[in-house]
């Protein structure tokens, strides 16, 4: 692959026109077509600027040779990358995401809420609840014990189960309890 054929590729990566991407790296849309064609060569100081913006490794723009990004170098990303040991998969997807228009992350950030409330909606759709209360209160005393279950049943079959003991000290304006 040519050096021509590697902008290309980036370009499309990062989802970017070439007009979008010229305006990234302060150039005209021209520039990149003909970078893209093999009509125009990149200077030296394109090349830099491209890689920096983009956090491109320069190995892989010049060359083909290691990754596209450059995930070792000491910028903000890179560290995030690092002290979280992030997948390859978790980087790309972080990469794509930055590298969107500020209207086109908006429309991903709006997607991902619109599928949680159908998750959400689903959820609630799809389970029943019932609990049960036991209460036991002790003659002349202001403490009710109690014993919660909590039974779910989902659509599918399984249910789950689950119990909490615990007291309830009543407030002695309410606690007409028998003495």
């Amino acid at each position: 692959m040519f050096l021509k054929e590697r902008i290309k590729k980036l370009r499309k990566a990062l989802g970017l026109t070439q007009q979008e991407f010229a305006d990234k790296i302060g150039t005209a849309q021209n520039n990149i077509a003909g970078y893209e064609t093999g009509k125009r060569s990149p200077s030296a100081a394109v090349i830099s600027l491209i890689c920096k913006t983009f956090n491109v490794s320069e190995a892989w723009l010049r060359t083909g040779d290691g990754g596209m990004f450059d995930t070792e170098n000491n910028d903000t990303l890179g560290a995030f990358i690092r002290e979280r040991n992030l997948t390859t998969t978790d980087r790309i997807l972080i990469e794509k995401f930055v590298s969107l228009s500020v209207k086109a992350r908006w429309e991903v950030v709006k997607f991902v809420l619109d599928i949680a409330d159908a998750l959400w909606e689903e959820s609630k759709a799809s389970s029943q609840q019932r609990t049960e209360l036991d209460t036991d209160i002790e003659q002349g005393s202001d403490v009710a014990h109690t014993t919660t279950k909590l039974h779910i049943a989902a659509r599918d079959g399984s249910r789950m189960e689950v119990e909490v003991d615990g007291e309830l000290t009543l407030p002695e304006e309410d606690s007409k309890l028998p003495r």
